[in-house]
């Protein structure tokens, strides 16, 4: 696991988390009995976890995205790990009364449902991404489709289905978008590209402006129209 910034400070945290754990668990004068190692364990596997999802949730993905939607697995641990020292300290509390089955029991499931969690997490990340993908391959599918409808169109020599599918002439459109974005910025250009809408099903007509402000920056701006 490569370490940045961010990894490390998150390991340096875990260490300085630990070191205080065990500084607790033997200088606070708590009855060493099974309950007392059984807390102590369980809550050490509960750091180690903590390693394991720092590499599932910020290592597995490719892609800033993928980085992001890793947070909620790491949150699982998290809280899981706070949850133990909490009640690893509560056990040892009562470790002289408390019978050790119950202690096991108790951490057990705590583990298991971790576990789970960012098992269920992880799953829910993969899910996302692979949606994600089908996504941008629909979106490129229909950018396809549209860019042929709009050669189609061009290269149509009838004047008359040119025009049918032309209504809206590119002057009149480039006024409509000057006359949406109601602003006094100077004009730089505007872009019209024509496509065929697969789930409207209609010609439109797409104006991209690009403006430049009092500052000297650029900006644009995008208005899609029927043009029809």
């Amino acid at each position: 696991m490569k370490l940045n910034k961010g990894k490390f400070q998150t390991i340096l945290i875990l260490a300085i988390m630990l070191a205080a754990y065990l500084v607790l668990a033997f200088v606070i004068p708590f009855v060493k009995t099974a309950v007392f190692w059984l807390a102590l364990v369980f809550t050490l596997a509960a750091f180690g976890l903590q390693l394991y999802v720092l590499k599932l949730s910020f290592e597995k993905g490719l892609d800033a995205r993928s980085k992001f939607y890793g947070f909620p697995i790491a949150r699982v641990a998290s809280v899981y790990l706070i949850i133990q020292i909490v009640l690893s300290f509560l056990f040892m509390a009562l470790a002289a009364f408390c019978p050790a089955w119950i202690a096991a029991v108790v951490f057990v499931l705590l583990l298991a449902a971790a576990a789970v969690g960012v098992v269920a997490a992880d799953a829910m990340r993969d899910e996302v991404e692979r949606q994600d993908r089908q996504l941008k391959t629909d979106v490129a599918a229909m950018r396809a489709l549209q860019s042929r409808a709009a050669a189609l169109t061009s290269r149509c020599e009838d004047a008359e289905l040119k025009a049918d599918a032309q209504k809206l002439s590119d002057a009149d459109a480039k006024q409509m978008a000057l006359d949406m974005d109601k602003n006094s910025y100077k004009v730089e250009k505007q872009t019209v590209s024509r496509y065929f809408d697969m789930q409207e099903l209609k010609q439109k007509c797409e104006v991209e402006t690009t403006y430049i402000d009092n500052g000297g920056a650029t900006f644009v701006t995008a208005h899609a129209f029927d043009a029809e």
